[in-house]
């Protein structure tokens, strides 16, 4: 994706987060690396269009998003919404 000067959406860090709680041990590492190349401290953004989400459905990430941003509407970075799926999943 780099090598193409693109940029990870909502739904792409979705992925990779449920992808590492299904056990897909890939999830973590490649946020972790995003996040140190800077992927994710932008403003979030939706780039997929509506249509994928009713098709295949979301995950437990997007449908936490959602009732977190709710409760707060606010501009968020993918930063802030990866720490606050991790507390709300952990009951923090």
């Amino acid at each position: 994706m780099e090598a193409r000067n693109v940029k990870p959406d909502i739904v792409t860090c979705g992925i990779l987060y449920d992808a590492h709680g299904s056990g897909f041990g890939f999830g973590f590492d490649e946020l972790d690396y995003r996040i140190k190349m800077g992927f994710f401290g932008d403003v979030v953004e939706l780039k997929t269009d509506p249509l994928v989400l009713v098709a295949f459905g979301k995950g437990d990430f997007l449908k936490i998003v959602e009732e977190v941003d709710h409760t707060r509407s606010q501009s968020w970075s993918y930063e802030h919404l990866i720490d606050l799926v991790k507390q709300r999943q952990q009951g923090i």
